[in-house]
Order: structure tokens, then sequence, then C-alpha cells
């Protein structure tokens, strides 16, 4: 390959993560500069079916957008995985990450071939220190989300009656 073809390929993958970062809300929040930044240090990983791509209780700094085939999520209940559910292309995880290191709640492995999108958390964050509206734009988009979020959860409880209902807003 010689390297204007190597340059070629690492310009259309540079594309192609900032279409992506664009599908998700967090990120399409950003001004485009920023965004654009952030895109040139993303990385992609491959996994193969079966393969872990994050396990619950790691500390990981970093947020993932799925860009090919499914993964599992799955939580560790009496040391069984039970299944959450499974992601798919375009699905974004992880956003809290990209604030503060934190344990994973669940893990992630790969049900197909997976294509992740990464960026890690250090990353973001240095790039916050320089450019500080990246982390106000990012804190109200993860607001929100985590918004969003209760609501959907608020009524799901609601409708299955459950008694975790009374634990929300503490």
């Amino acid at each position: 390959m010689n390297s204007s073809t190597a340059q070629s390929q690492v310009d259309s993958e540079y594309r192609a993560n900032q279409g992506a970062l664009m599908q998700v809300p967090l990120f399409a929040a950003l001004a485009p500069e920023p965004r654009k930044l952030l895109a040139y240090l993303c990385t992609r990983a491959r996994f193969r079916p079966g393969e872990v791509i994050f396990k619950e209780g790691e500390v990981e700094g970093a947020a993932h957008i799925l860009l090919e085939g499914t993964a599992t999520l799955t939580v560790a209940r009496g040391g069984v995985e039970e299944p959450v559910r499974v992601m798919g292309e375009g699905e974004f995880i992880g956003g809290l990450s990209l604030l503060v290191d934190m344990k994973r709640l669940f893990s992630l492995t790969a049900s197909s071939p997976v294509t992740c999108l990464i960026l890690s958390g250090e990353k973001f964050r240095r790039t916050g220190e320089q450019v500080p509206e990246i982390y106000r734009d990012a804190v109200q988009a993860i607001a929100r989300a985590i918004g969003t979020w209760e609501v959907r959860l608020m009524d799901a409880l609601i409708h299955q009656g459950s008694q975790c209902i009374k634990f929300l807003g503490a």
C-alpha cells in the first residue's frame, strides 16, 4: 500500500468517525470543531463473537459506539451472567465514563463480529481542558439523556407496579 492510499484510508475513517459521532446526541450537541477533534482522537476496535468488549466491575474510562454488529449487555447475578438486552449498530454506551473513571455496571460481549468506535475518557477530559465548551455541552447533553432515561424508567416501574418506584429521586 502506498502512502497516498494509506492517507486516503485514514481520511475516510476520520470522516466516518465524524458521521458516527453526529448520530450520538452527546456529540451532536458539540460545536463542529471540537467534534472534529474528538473524531480524530477516537480509535476503532474489532471483536469476534464471544469476545468481551468490557467487563462488569472494571474501571474503564471509555465510551463506545457500535459501528457494526451486535453485542449483548449482561449483568452478573449470583455468579450467572444474565442478558439485559442486545445492542446494535449506532448505539452508544459509556457517556458518563468520559467525565469520570467509574466501574462498569454491565458487561458487553460481541454476539456477532463487532466494530466499535472508542473514545477514552482521558482524551476527552484533556480536550475539555483545552476547549472548555466541550464540558459544558457534554454535561448538558448527558443531563438531558439522564432525564429521558428517568422518565422511561419511572413509566416502566409504574406500569409494572414495582416497589422500586419509592427509590426514585433518592
